[in-house]
């Protein structure tokens, strides 16, 4: 991840000349990001087909460019440089904006505008490190419920669920009923419930992002995934079913058909929603895991390769899929290919779990059947 090319040393430091220190340590405690009791997800198919429909992150994500006006004019020599940055934000030039975002930082440390702004930059340039520092920076001088709102986004963003839940709690005491903000704290929180098994809390929270807006599919998509947790497939179904109502071009509704036709045994019509899916977002890898299941059960081994094969055109460094692609290549008798395959894969990452066991596998399979081709 890229660093800013300079940053003023005092950057994140906190100015305590005006205030009582004990105070100072207690609202640095209540704003630090714990990371140390985040751990890994779950890495089940099933689970992770789950808990992929309330997750909005896409490898495409730009930094929300939601900036809040400051509460008192800037000085005029920082002004222009904050216009200008926001224009830049608003265009994607992260990197131009970090530019001036940096020169007005380096005379204001405390900058409520330019510190969001550098949070928001940061994630556009993908350092989410920076971007955090920023942002914990930021609710540290201007503990705001809007900025330690846009922490927990991020967290949450990130999959640090449990911290992202206690800064949503955190905002949640103050933001004000009317901001636009407000559906996707709830919504959010929701999911992270979900996650924690807590669904009548989930439940709660959703339907309170149901009432500021009921026409969302993403919530529909949402509410699916909490009823398939409680195992009622049949009001699972028909939330998806209203997701894709509502958008027809929802993903992640269409995977989550997916998911309840094949709970149901019907394999044919989870293969055309998977098919949907892809059709709509080829780089959906929830979708793409349940395709290969479905292929090896339903024989449709070719079409698999030919979608795996497309998703690793934009996606050539996950090892994962390029794996599940030899084995394919594999079971379709296509060994010269899935050698050439796994060697790919080896070469990413030679340590990975079974990795060196299967290519020698395929060099077996191969030989084999070059000295059957020899001997007809």
């Amino acid at each position: 991840m890229s660093r800013p090319e300079s940053e003023p040393t005092n950057f994140f430091s906190i100015d305590r000349s005006n205030e009582n220190l004990e105070e100072s340590h207690r609202r640095q405690d209540q704003f630090r990001v714990d990371h140390s009791s985040v751990g890994p997800l779950p890495q089940e198919w099933r689970q992770q087909a789950v808990e992929a429909f309330d997750h909005d992150l896409t490898e495409s994500y730009h930094a929300p460019v939601r900036t809040p006006a400051p509460a008192n004019p800037e000085p005029k020599r920082y002004a222009e440089l904050l216009a200008n940055a926001g224009l830049l934000l608003r265009n994607q030039e992260y990197h131009l904006a970090q530019n001036l975002l940096r020169r007005v930082l380096h005379g204001d440390p405390n900058n409520a505008v330019a510190l969001r702004g550098m949070a928001e930059s940061s994630i556009g340039v993908g350092d989410m490190d920076l971007s955090l520092k920023c942002y914990e920076a930021l609710i540290q001088r201007h503990p705001s419920s809007e900025n330690i709102v846009a922490l927990a986004d991020l967290l949450y963003e990130l999959e640090e669920y449990d911290e992202a839940l206690r800064f949503y709690q955190l905002g949640l005491d103050n933001l004000k009923q009317d901001t636009p903000v407000l559906f996707d704290v709830f919504k959010n929180v929701g999911n992270i419930l979900v996650r924690k098994g807590d669904f009548e809390g989930a439940e709660e929270n959703y339907n309170k992002a149901y009432t500021i807006n009921p026409d969302s599919d993403a919530l529909l998509v949402n509410y699916g995934t909490l009823e398939i947790q409680r195992n009622n497939l049949d009001k699972a179904l028909a939330r998806f079913r209203a997701a894709v109502e509502v958008n027809s071009q929802n993903s992640r509704a269409w995977v989550g058909l997916a998911l309840i036709h094949r709970e149901y045994g019907d394999i044919e019509l989870s293969w055309g929603n998977l098919e949907k899916a892809l059709d709509l977002d080829p780089n959906n890898s929830t979708a793409l895991r349940m395709l290969i299941e479905a292929a090896f059960k339903s024989g449709r081994i070719d079409s698999a390769i030919e979608r795996i094969q497309s998703y690793l055109i934009e996606n050539d460094q996950d090892t994962e899929m390029a794996f599940w692609l030899a084995k394919l290549l594999t079971f379709g008798e296509r060994y010269s290919a899935a050698l050439l395959e796994m060697t790919r894969v080896l070469e990413i990452d030679p340590h990975i779990e079974g990795g060196q066991a299967f290519f020698e596998a395929i060099e077996g399979a191969l030989r084999q059947q070059q000295q059957v081709k020899a001997g007809e």
